[in-house]
């Protein structure tokens, strides 16, 4: 259940949606009169992300109809890129094309996979997506540390160890 107070559990759109946007997203999430499909680049057949009445948020509505096809990352960077805030000049012409102003920032987290055995979590800032993937009790799981592909040599020579001075 959505509560609209808790802000961990949506990705806020600065500026509002229009009414245009939203009903543009909710039709790709398969709600209400918008569109189900307007990109072939689409990530799978339904979006995941249903904006809320008021336009100012994305929420993640899991729908078991949704199928394993619809990955919540993959629609909001494809939203970003092509509906909300899309920058190259292709993207920019579609989203004219359909009357999208588009320049929304979107920030905000959303924990995914609660029920499963790899739960994760959906960070945007500044219209960039990142999932992190969490431990049993949803910390971050700590990435290895990184193997170093060389030899680490010291860059003294052994005279200036040896308190001489080497001049060159």
């Amino acid at each position: 259940m959505y509560d609209a107070d808790d802000e961990s559990e949506r990705i806020t759109v600065s500026p509002p949606l229009d009414p245009d946007e939203s009903r543009l997203v909710g039709g790709l999430a398969g709600v209400g009169a918008g569109p189900r499909r307007v990109w072939p680049g689409q990530p799978s057949r339904r979006s995941p992300w249903l904006p809320c009445a008021e336009g100012c948020c994305l929420v993640l509505e899991s729908r078991p109809h949704l199928g394993a096809g619809a990955d919540p990352a993959a629609w909001l960077r494809f939203l970003i890129r092509e509906v909300l805030a899309p920058r190259s000049a292709e993207a920019l012409a579609r989203a004219g094309q359909l009357g999208l102003p588009g320049s929304h920032r979107l920030q905000g987290r959303v924990l995914l996979d609660v029920d499963r055995a790899r739960p994760s979590l959906v960070v945007v800032s500044s219209n960039r997506v990142r999932v992190i993937p969490l431990d049993d009790d949803l910390f971050p799981v700590e990435r290895p540390p990184r193997r170093s592909p060389g030899e680490v040599v010291p860059l003294e020579t052994r005279a200036v160890r040896e308190g001489q001075r080497a001049d060159r």
